[in-house]
């Protein structure tokens, strides 16, 4: 929540500096006007920037980053989650595509992790090198 008012706060500076801003320059200048609907939409947004949670799969990311980079001893370029599949109501995939490089050489590999939803428990990781 801290977080939160510190953004709307810092709206309101930024704001009320432009605005002074803009009245030092009136004379040579167009006047801009920032509305209370254009500083409240502004505000929204910061706030929901600073108060945005981490999707879920993002611990799953972290996961498949560090368990392929033990597999292949190579350095994780790039990744990209492909999306969670619910198998059944105890069983569910997360999957994600990783760009590697070792020795110069640049391959994708295809990520599943196989977990119990409910309880978070891992039962597999799977590794698909994209050919």
């Amino acid at each position: 929540m801290r977080k939160a008012i510190a953004a709307v706060l810092l709206c309101w500076v930024i704001l009320a500096a432009h605005s002074s801003a803009v009245d030092a320059r009136a004379a040579i200048e167009p006047t801009i006007t920032v509305g209370k609907k254009e500083l409240t939409a502004l505000a929204r947004s910061v706030v929901d920037k600073v108060t945005m949670k981490n999707p879920e799969y993002v611990e799953w990311g972290r996961m498949a980053v560090q368990e392929t980079k033990k597999k292949y001893s190579a350095e994780i370029v790039d990744y990209l989650h492909l999306g969670r599949v619910n198998v059944s109501s105890k069983l569910s995939e997360e999957k994600f595509k990783l760009w590697l490089r070792k020795e110069n050489k640049e391959f994708g590999v295809y990520v599943t992790i196989r977990f119990n939803p409910l309880s978070g428990r891992v039962q597999s990781i799977e590794y698909r090198e994209d050919t």
